[in-house]
């Protein structure tokens, strides 16, 4: 008797933990109409829609000297082979800095529905502006890559970009390229917000991301460093399915 009330009682658990689940996936638990700003931001920025990738920032190199106090750990301030130069180990050595990078899936659905709702609560359209907009599917898959520090990509164009990104897909050809890039600039042009890279839904007929992927990375190899955003689309299911 113990133990059929022990195994009622895991029931009960997994049952519990099952509707907590549902209910933090937003895109599963409710319409976009009634996502708050906590829905539209875990859509934004935790979801199977989201990726990030911290790099090192070679671009935000300092020398550090025996009269600035250095903090942390070494690996911090450029790893175990970190010059160590005179007393107490400080003296000239290079300090490498970070960067974090954000890539969104926003041809999908789902991301759309996040975007357009986070315009909503900002009153920066209507309701009627966010469903006009969202009856606009993209004809490709469409990936937004930004961050607080563009750097790597201020000195470039829209062909430069397309040569150095690929979408690494699990099919026999592996890398798909982009079919266009776009930049997203300030008002002044003069720095870049984020970029906007497409890539084709079909090739020769064949769909370039089989029903069966789990795998979808996109690459971009910048110079100094490479972005690495992975995707799985067998998770990025929204509402009515697998939504890329």
């Amino acid at each position: 008797m113990r133990n059929v009330r022990r195994i009622s009682a895991s029931i009960v658990l997994l049952l519990a933990l099952a509707v907590v689940a549902w209910a933090s996936q937003p895109w599963k638990s409710k319409p976009y109409q009634q996502w708050n700003k906590k829905d539209v931001s875990r859509v934004m920025n935790d979801s199977p829609w989201e990726k990030t990738d911290r790099v090192t920032a070679a671009w935000k190199t300092k020398v550090l000297t025996s009269s600035e106090e250095v903090t942390g750990s070494v690996s911090e301030y450029g790893g175990s082979n970190a010059s160590m130069n005179g007393p107490a180990g400080l003296g000239m050595r290079p300090r490498q800095g970070s960067a974090k990078f954000q890539a969104r899936w926003i041809s999908a659905k789902t991301m759309r529905e996040a975007m357009l709702r986070q315009g909503e609560l900002e009153g920066k359209m209507t309701p009627t502006m966010a469903q006009s907009e969202l009856a606009q599917t993209p004809a490709d898959y469409q990936i937004f890559i930004s961050g607080k520090d563009m750097t790597p990509f201020a000195k470039l164009e829209d062909a430069d970009v397309a040569k150095i990104s690929y979408l690494q897909i699990n099919r026999p050809k592996g890398e798909l390229s982009p079919v266009n890039v776009k930049f997203d600039r300030s008002p002044n042009g003069t720095r870049v917000i984020g970029i906007v890279l497409s890539f084709p839904k079909t090739l020769n007929g064949k769909p370039t991301i089989a029903a069966n992927a789990n795998h979808a990375e996109l690459v971009c190899k910048l110079k100094g460093t490479i972005l690495r955003f992975r995707f799985d689309p067998s998770k990025m299911i929204g509402k009515h399915g697998r939504d890329l």
